[in-house]
């Protein structure tokens, strides 16, 4: 079956998981398990009419779960992603935020499946180590930041001077979401970018005015 496997498949290294007791004397946190029982509620939830259905198949949108949640955290519906454990949304965001020039950073300390899906999808993947104390140096992570705050400003452009309209609606919300990153990073709020904004109309009322006399 080897030789049916592709060249970027036959580059990966398998996926090595922390050591797994199988004896159950431990509470495995790695895997988050937890030392307390399901609640009382959800054992009543889960009735035998509820088990009778496990040979249907499931709604692959979740919509109860999703719906359940956004109501739970105040959310929309469509704000919620629903999956079948968290790497296959690692997947999702890979696929999603990665690739084309696109690289991706994390922790040189930090969850092992990174490195696995960076190398899957052929993602460019920068490592950053940990202080002395464990802790993120943001700092580490700014250069990443800058530089695609300026590549998609350079894209928006692009699709300006090619008069896309599409394309460039497309790219200026890519350069929205890299500033609001950027804003985060640097502790900067929307009151923040408002409060200049205003003080800016206030000067321009003001020699429009001066003008007119």
């Amino acid at each position: 079956m080897s030789r049916f496997i592709s060249r970027e498949a036959g580059r990966l290294e398998p996926y090595v998981p922390g050591e797994q007791p199988v004896d159950m004397q431990y509470i495995k946190l790695n895997t988050n398990e937890s030392p307390f029982p399901p609640s009382t509620k959800v054992v009543e939830a889960v009735s035998r009419s509820e088990l009778l259905k496990l040979n249907l198949y499931s709604d692959p949108t979740c919509d109860q779960l999703v719906r359940a949640i956004a109501h739970r955290y105040e959310l929309k519906p469509e704000q919620v992603l629903a999956g079948n454990g968290s790497d296959e949304l690692l997947s999702f965001a890979f696929r999603a935020f990665c690739g084309e020039g696109n690289g991706v950073a994390f922790p040189d300390v930090s969850y092992g499946f990174y490195k696995v899906w960076a190398a899957f999808y052929g993602v460019e993947a920068k490592v950053v180590p940990l202080k002395a104390d464990f802790t993120i140096d943001a700092d580490d992570y700014m250069d990443k930041i800058l530089k695609k705050v300026g590549e998609e400003t350079t894209e928006v452009i692009i699709a300006a001077a090619k008069g896309d309209k599409e394309e460039t609606v497309f790219e200026i919300a890519d350069v929205c979401y890299h500033i609001l990153v950027l804003m985060v990073q640097m502790g900067i709020s929307v009151k923040d970018i408002t409060a200049e904004l205003e003080k800016r109309h206030v000067v321009d009322h003001k020699v429009k005015q001066e003008r007119m006399q």
